[in-house]
Protein backbone atom coordinates (compact mmCIF):
# COMPACT_ATOMS: atom_id res chain seq x y z
CA UNK A 1 0.00 0.00 0.00
CA UNK A 2 1.08 3.55 -0.61
CA UNK A 3 3.26 2.87 -3.67
CA UNK A 4 2.92 5.85 -6.01
CA UNK A 5 3.68 6.54 -9.64
CA UNK A 6 2.99 9.20 -12.24
CA UNK A 7 1.94 9.10 -15.88
CA UNK A 8 1.58 11.46 -18.81
CA UNK A 9 -0.46 10.75 -21.93
CA UNK A 10 -1.76 12.55 -25.00
CA UNK A 11 -5.39 13.66 -24.74
CA UNK A 12 -6.78 13.42 -28.27
CA UNK A 13 -10.14 13.99 -29.93
CA UNK A 14 -12.72 11.20 -30.20
CA UNK A 15 -11.14 9.89 -33.43
CA UNK A 16 -7.66 9.85 -31.84
CA UNK A 17 -6.45 12.15 -34.62
CA UNK A 18 -6.14 15.66 -33.20
CA UNK A 19 -4.29 16.37 -29.95
CA UNK A 20 -6.42 18.41 -27.53
CA UNK A 21 -4.03 18.46 -24.60
CA UNK A 22 -2.12 16.29 -22.15
CA UNK A 23 -3.34 14.15 -19.24
CA UNK A 24 -1.06 14.12 -16.18
CA UNK A 25 -1.79 11.68 -13.33
CA UNK A 26 -0.33 10.58 -10.03
CA UNK A 27 -1.66 7.36 -8.51
CA UNK A 28 -1.23 5.51 -5.21
CA UNK A 29 -2.27 2.00 -4.25
CA UNK A 30 -4.97 2.33 -1.59
CA UNK A 31 -6.13 -1.20 -0.73
CA UNK A 32 -4.36 -4.40 0.23
CA UNK A 33 -7.26 -6.69 -0.83
CA UNK A 34 -8.69 -6.17 -4.29
CA UNK A 35 -6.15 -3.68 -5.61
CA UNK A 36 -7.35 -0.18 -6.29
CA UNK A 37 -5.51 2.98 -7.22
CA UNK A 38 -6.46 6.49 -6.16
CA UNK A 39 -5.46 8.86 -8.95
CA UNK A 40 -5.43 12.64 -9.17
CA UNK A 41 -5.30 13.87 -12.75
CA UNK A 42 -5.12 17.12 -14.68
CA UNK A 43 -6.12 17.52 -18.32
CA UNK A 44 -4.04 20.43 -19.61
CA UNK A 45 -5.68 21.89 -22.71
CA UNK A 46 -3.45 24.98 -22.56
CA UNK A 47 -1.47 26.72 -19.79
CA UNK A 48 -4.61 28.56 -18.62
CA UNK A 49 -7.27 25.90 -19.35
CA UNK A 50 -7.12 22.89 -17.04
CA UNK A 51 -9.61 20.28 -15.77
CA UNK A 52 -8.91 18.30 -12.59
CA UNK A 53 -10.13 14.77 -11.91
CA UNK A 54 -10.19 12.35 -8.99
CA UNK A 55 -10.49 8.65 -9.87
CA UNK A 56 -10.47 5.29 -8.08
CA UNK A 57 -9.19 2.74 -10.60
CA UNK A 58 -9.54 -1.03 -10.23
CA UNK A 59 -6.00 -2.40 -10.60
CA UNK A 60 -6.17 -6.16 -10.85
CA UNK A 61 -4.03 -8.19 -13.27
CA UNK A 62 -5.89 -6.95 -16.37
CA UNK A 63 -6.47 -3.33 -17.32
CA UNK A 64 -9.77 -1.97 -16.04
CA UNK A 65 -12.31 -1.98 -18.87
CA UNK A 66 -14.39 0.92 -17.57
CA UNK A 67 -14.47 3.19 -14.54
CA UNK A 68 -15.87 6.57 -13.55
CA UNK A 69 -14.05 9.56 -12.09
CA UNK A 70 -15.15 12.86 -10.63
CA UNK A 71 -14.43 16.20 -12.29
CA UNK A 72 -13.32 18.31 -9.34
CA UNK A 73 -12.77 21.67 -11.00
CA UNK A 74 -11.10 23.66 -13.72
CA UNK A 75 -9.43 26.90 -14.71
CA UNK A 76 -9.85 29.36 -17.58
CA UNK A 77 -12.79 28.42 -19.80
CA UNK A 78 -13.36 25.40 -17.50
CA UNK A 79 -13.66 27.52 -14.32
CA UNK A 80 -16.23 25.94 -11.96
CA UNK A 81 -16.77 22.77 -14.04
CA UNK A 82 -17.86 19.65 -12.11
CA UNK A 83 -19.39 16.31 -12.99
CA UNK A 84 -18.25 12.86 -14.08
CA UNK A 85 -15.64 11.46 -16.43
CA UNK A 86 -16.19 7.97 -17.85
CA UNK A 87 -13.03 6.05 -18.82
CA UNK A 88 -13.54 3.14 -21.25
CA UNK A 89 -10.75 0.94 -22.64
CA UNK A 90 -10.93 0.73 -26.46
CA UNK A 91 -8.19 -0.64 -28.69
CA UNK A 92 -5.58 -0.35 -25.94
CA UNK A 93 -6.35 3.30 -25.09
CA UNK A 94 -8.78 4.88 -22.69
CA UNK A 95 -11.55 6.91 -24.24
CA UNK A 96 -12.79 9.57 -21.83
CA UNK A 97 -16.25 11.09 -22.07
CA UNK A 98 -17.78 13.81 -19.95
CA UNK A 99 -21.52 12.95 -19.88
Amino acid sequence: MGNSFGTRAAFNDQWNEKPLGTLYSTCSKVEAGPDQLLCSSVVKYSPDNLVTLSVVVPADEAAAKEFIGTVTGGTGVYQGVTGAAVFELKDGNYQVTFP
